[in-house]
């Protein structure tokens, strides 16, 4: 009897990789708790890469092991990551502080891409460009083609993101929610809350 070929195959079971979200309002400790969480202290070379668009890890140097990369370059960011999936060395554990700032950086990149597209146009002042609905599709994307690279790929990621009033019927404040892309808490395994609290 003739083998049948096919495109489905036997999963391998593999260690199981946690892809956490953290948000919550600035000085709650998003940082922080992903720099201990990711923490290797036995004096080997560090385990956790941390994308640092927040520019906040300084004061944590000689708290904790750890390397970092400070860039709000949204291509940079991209191609940061893509090297780092490809050849992780001892890395174990990616740190993204933070997807407000990434999406932030695309929304402008992409906004001066629309705006060099509309210098002849009428009423056009060399200074701003009001993004359109349609123009979101390609900031999305490119938003959640780096989510789903840091997801598929196999190193633990502790990402964070800032929070933002949730608008409910009415121009009404109903709570709060994730900053960032809109579908991005759905994404990770799980999603933390961290509130304010006091310093420690």
């Amino acid at each position: 009897m003739a083998k049948i070929k096919t495109m489905w195959e036997k999963p391998v079971a593999r260690r199981k990789r946690f892809k956490i979200l953290f948000w919550g309002p600035p000085g709650c400790f998003k940082t922080r708790t992903i720099l201990r969480l990711g923490h290797k202290n036995d004096g080997s070379d560090p385990v956790l890469a941390m994308a640092d668009l927040e520019f906040g890890t300084d004061h944590y140097a000689e708290e904790f092991n750890f390397l970092r990369n400070q860039t709000i370059d949204p291509d940079e960011i991209m191609a940061n990551v893509k090297s780092l999936v490809k050849t992780p060395g001892p890395i174990r554990v990616i740190g993204f502080d933070g997807f407000s700032i990434y999406y932030e950086a695309l929304v402008n990149k992409y906004a001066e891409l629309f705006l060099k597209r509309e210098i002849r146009s009428v009423g056009h002042k060399g200074e701003y460009y009001t993004l359109q609905p349609r123009d979101y599709q390609p900031i999305n994307r490119d938003a959640y083609e780096l989510v789903r690279i840091l997801l598929q790929c196999d190193m633990h990621v502790l990402a964070s993101c800032q929070s933002k009033d949730k608008w409910g019927a009415d121009m009404k404040v109903t709570g709060k929610m994730p900053d960032g892309p809109k579908r991005i808490p759905h994404y990770f395994d799980t999603v933390i809350e961290i509130s304010e609290g006091k310093k420690e």
